[in-house]
């Protein structure tokens, strides 16, 4: 589910409750970050109960980087984690929905929610670390790094992934999307980690392309 796609699903979905009597554009993000969740999440259910095996998908992140996908049941589980985290605080749900699903700035996310960007910043952290703990297995870090990669958050991504590696260091996924995060900041490290993340799962393409694409950076 590519960005314009998600954004058309959003569109009619939007449609579909043209009735709702907007109170401004803070209702409306707040509803449309909540719609976003669920599209995504439709979308991976959708998805696993097409697909059979175990298989990793070969995704596009850079002009020649790619990202190993951590699977369809971890965006589950990350849901699931999220309808927890809800039940114990609402708000940092929301401040989840708003940064993480919809990519909103924290300045867009307290204009949505009504509350100080202090207040967001603190909500994040808090969400954020409350999450990483939640889902047991690396797949909840590794989610979090790579879509913190691919908004260009690199240094965020980097955080999440050293920690995924440091705790599961023959996890590929993990190695892969850290290889392509060294490698966004010159890191001398990226073909190390390319590399074992290879030796680990050679068959798997985007490990493939992020070991070549990193050679041909390196000379």
């Amino acid at each position: 589910l590519d960005s314009t796609a998600l954004v058309h699903e959003l569109y009619l979905r939007l449609e579909e409750i043209c009735r709702v009597e907007w109170r401004g554009r803070k209702h409306f993000l707040a509803v449309a970050s909540r719609l976003m969740r669920r599209i995504l999440i439709d979308h991976a259910r959708r998805r696993r109960s097409t697909r059979r095996g175990g298989s990793r998908t070969h995704v596009p992140l850079l002009e020649s980087h790619a990202w190993v996908d951590p699977g369809l049941d971890e965006l589950l589980a990350l849901d699931e984690a999220l309808d927890r985290l809800e039940a114990i605080d609402e708000r940092r749900c929301r401040v989840v929905e708003c940064r993480f699903l919809v990519g909103l700035t924290v300045a867009e996310t307290a204009a949505t929610l009504g509350v100080s960007s202090g207040t967001v910043k603190r909500d994040w952290r808090m969400a954020r670390a409350w999450l990483e703990r939640e889902p047991a297995h690396p797949q909840g870090r590794v989610l979090l790094g790579s879509f913190e990669l691919q908004r260009g958050n690199v240094d965020a991504a980097v955080e999440l992934l050293e920690s995924a590696v440091t705790d599961y260091p023959d996890y590929f996924a993990a190695l892969n999307n850290l290889a392509v995060a060294y490698d966004r900041l010159g890191d001398a490290r990226a073909l190390e980690m390319a590399l074992r993340a290879y030796e680990i799962s050679p068959g798997v393409a985007a490990i493939a392309d992020t070991v070549g694409w990193i050679h041909v950076r390196s000379g």
